[in-house]
């Protein structure tokens, strides 16, 4: 705490709270309030990043000139303990979606995707000479998700068809083979809800940059998906952000777009049904809860499979 006190201090700023917030977080998350040299209040998290947790750190040191508008990263402390200091924003996208109009969550939808081409169209020759990590595909989801649902098969309400499901998938889809054919870009890497907040002039900002790397830019929608549980908004989802990819030259091949889509779907739904399961086994959600995320998440793999099949014979 005293070193907190003291980074604050740098600004001119008195700390006058401290909240630690409960999770699971890959650190320790704090909310604070301070007074600036005018004696107003400012609010602002203070993320602390467990040692084994600290990939972050170097990600911001290559990117963060370029995405400062993205994010409501004050500064960064490289040096122990390493942390960074941003702007509270208060609740996360995800605690108000589902509250929503269909036509709200469209238009905030689409702001997201919009920002998320932005970032995509940056020139990655800038972050290949900066060392920015690639992204390749790997089985990696495929094991863990199988391994979460074995942890499962003891209990009444499981139903072998859905690891079945699963494993048709990985195997007529050629999910280990597959490579991805479109362009390699700047990704976030982890935009869920819970990473996305709304501004209070309406403009989006992302945090947890983390697993930013070099990779498909289908790599950022095919995450954000995962916390919608509505089959049109993931159509409308995949639309648009074909539509404005395209504007930026990316994509023009209908197919192959539709291709790489359907593959890191399927791959991150493979891994949030994993994630998903592991909150059920640690008790942070209810068995009503996973079994709806379950049954939700196998039709859309089903149904991504059957369109990957149809264009690949």
């Amino acid at each position: 705490m005293e070193e907190l006190g003291n980074r604050i201090k740098q600004y001119g700023w008195r700390l006058m709270e401290v909240e630690s917030l409960q999770g699971m977080h890959a650190g320790q998350i704090l909310k604070i309030r301070v007074l600036d040299k005018e004696n107003r209040p400012i609010k602002l998290i203070y993320k602390v990043f467990a040692m084994d947790r600290n990939n972050e750190i170097d990600i911001y040191k290559k990117i963060f000139p370029y995405i400062k508008t993205l994010t409501p990263i004050i500064k960064i402390w490289a040096t122990e303990p390493e942390a960074v200091l941003m702007t509270d924003l208060n609740d996360p996208l995800k605690k108000s979606f589902e509250e929503l109009s269909l036509s709200l969550k469209e238009d905030v939808l689409t702001k997201i995707i919009y920002e998320l081409v932005e970032l995509h169209a940056l020139p990655n020759l800038d972050f290949l000479n900066r060392g920015v990590p690639l992204h390749t595909s790997s089985t990696e989801w495929y094991e863990w998700c199988i391994g979460q649902f074995e942890k499962l098969s003891t209990l009444i309400w499981y139903e072998t068809d859905w690891v079945e499901a699963i494993r048709h998938s990985f195997q007529t889809c050629g999910m280990n083979r597959y490579e991805i054919k479109g362009p390699v870009v700047l990704t976030h890497g982890d935009p869920h809800l819970d990473n996305i907040f709304i501004k209070e002039d309406g403009t989006i900002s992302f945090i947890d940059w983390e697993w930013a790397a070099l990779g498909s830019p289908l790599r950022d929608s095919s995450i954000l998906l995962q916390d919608l549980y509505d089959s049109e908004l993931v159509n409308f989802v995949k639309d648009i952000q074909h539509a404005l990819l395209q504007e930026r030259g990316f994509y023009q091949d209908e197919k192959i777009y539709i291709e790489d889509f359907n593959h890191l779907y399927i791959e991150h739904s493979y891994m949030m049904l994993a994630w998903e399961i592991g909150k059920f086994i640690e008790g942070y959600i209810s068995e009503e809860t996973i079994k709806n995320i379950i049954k939700f998440k196998i039709v859309q793999i089903q149904n991504s499979s059957k369109e990957l099949q149809k264009l690949l014979k």
